[in-house]
């Protein structure tokens, strides 16, 4: 959560000029070595600043679509590790009705959770240069 927070602080820090901004949330991005090299060959050196703010924007959306992804990914787990805890209680025997009806409830969690995690995926991959790569 600290990670998360921090990130929401530093995504309008301002920096002097975009190609440092670039600099920056390409190595925090892990953006492909191919990707960048493209931005900075076609993009950067041949067009205007805003055109350059805009690549800016493009990947400090980047950034926020890979932290919701990964916020998704792990509230999926946490509630995986309960069903994990629930299904000990199912293997010593029959177990009481308020814990089927408790693991019931988790697995419609985890149902929800995967298709947060599945529907995240489908947005993120729709930024990238070549989401099928």
């Amino acid at each position: 959560k600290l990670q998360f927070l921090y990130f929401i602080g530093t995504m309008h820090k301002p920096y002097a000029c975009p190609e440092k901004m670039f600099q920056h949330l390409a190595r925090e991005t892990n953006l492909p070595t191919l990707d960048r090299m493209m931005f900075e060959n076609n993009v950067m050196k041949k067009e205007s600043k805003k055109k350059v703010k805009k690549l800016v924007r493009f990947l400090e959306d980047h950034k926020w679509f890979t932290v919701k992804v990964l916020h998704c990914i792990r509230q999926r787990e946490v509630v995986l590790d309960k069903v994990c805890q629930y299904v000990c209680l199912f293997e010593v025997g029959s177990p009481p009705v308020e814990v089927q009806t408790k693991m019931l409830r988790l697995l419609y969690l985890l149902q929800k959770k995967t298709l947060s995690v599945v529907e995240g995926v489908v947005r993120w991959r729709r930024l990238l240069t070549r989401p099928f790569a």
